[in-house]
């Protein structure tokens, strides 16, 4: 998971709309809600929240897992 997680982050650095979809793909497999910010795959702690409390705690997911 984590290797798939590199593969995404390195893809964003050079075609970010590409990245986006990779990671659609990843959270529809998985069953995940994982976001970008600054171009980085992160973990939300409550994804379900509005849009400050998602990216007020989030977590780089290669750090994470």
């Amino acid at each position: 998971m984590k290797e798939r997680i590199n593969k995404i982050n390195e893809t964003a650095v050079e075609n970010f709309e590409k990245a986006k979809g990779m990671l659609e793909m990843f959270n529809d497999i998985y069953g995940t809600q994982y976001g970008f910010l600054a171009k980085r795959v992160v973990i939300f702690e409550n994804p379900d929240g509005s849009v400050a409390e998602k990216y007020a705690h989030c977590h780089d997911a290669t750090m994470y897992l």
